[in-house]
């Protein structure tokens, strides 16, 4: 047999071994749970609060939002282009019955989208999700729903829906950087690796100096700045419509 066709046998054969169906053993966080086999499986699409080591707001109501959903019970995992992250881990959408868990929690607040390609079979779905709560106002989008990225500062560790009005473009052999505050001694950015957005294109976002942009994402913070770090093309809104 050629290497190429055993090579693919063999990976089909790997493939087909992914549980469909399983019971869950035990909930670990708000995105993480553990089957009666004992893998470990990561929500695909979404990020939550972490509860390790220290709670981050809104992370023991994510975890127990999570065990009421699937504790104990049997669930059908799909998958999309990526099965299992560095950790080994499976990366599934979940689902119990009808109910996909991984939007039921985005739409209580208790998550927020985290969409890495080439894993973006359920973008659309996901961003509606979420866009619902943050609308209506839940969990981690209660109060503040929306902040200034003057107040990341505040937030750091968390998920936040920040906007702004971009005051700076830069870009590196790395990423490219969307500076919303350009305070020298604490400046905040949104940062869009070319490894996960080259593929959607970058212009547009070469040219939003002087436009405003909202971004959902988790705030990480350093000495003399802030920032959010954005994998895919949802967690942005250039000009996002104001209410009236």
């Amino acid at each position: 047999m050629p290497i190429g066709v055993f090579l693919v046998v063999v990976l089909l054969a790997g493939c087909s071994r992914l549980p469909k169906t399983a019971v869950v053993r035990y909930v670990v966080d708000g995105d993480t749970i553990v089957l009666d086999s004992g893998e470990k499986v990561r929500y695909l699409g979404i990020d939550t609060p972490e509860i390790y080591p220290t709670p981050q707001p809104w992370a023991r109501e994510a975890h127990r939002y999570n065990e009421q959903l699937v504790g104990g019970k049997k669930i059908k995992l799909e998958y999309d282009e990526v099965v299992r992250d560095k950790y080994g881990r499976l990366l599934a959408y979940v689902w119990v019955g009808k109910e996909m868990v991984n939007t039921a929690l985005l739409k209580e607040g208790l998550a927020y989208v985290f969409v890495i390609p080439p894993n973006e079979k359920y973008v659309g779905l996901l961003a509606k999700a979420q866009r619902q709560a943050m609308e209506s106002k839940r969990g981690l989008w209660r109060y503040p729903g929306i902040i200034p990225p003057e107040e990341a500062r505040k937030w750091r560790d968390s998920a936040r829906a920040v906007e702004g009005s971009v005051c700076r473009v830069m870009g590196t052999g790395r990423a490219l950087y969307l500076i919303l505050r350009c305070d020298p001694n604490d400046y905040f950015r949104v940062t869009l690796p070319y490894t996960h957005l080259a593929y959607y294109g970058l212009d547009r976002y070469r040219r939003t100096e002087g436009k405003r942009l909202l971004s959902v994402a988790k705030i990480r913070c350093r000495r003399d700045y802030c920032e959010q770090v954005v994998r895919h093309p949802v967690q942005l809104t250039i000009e996002p419509r104001t209410e009236d």
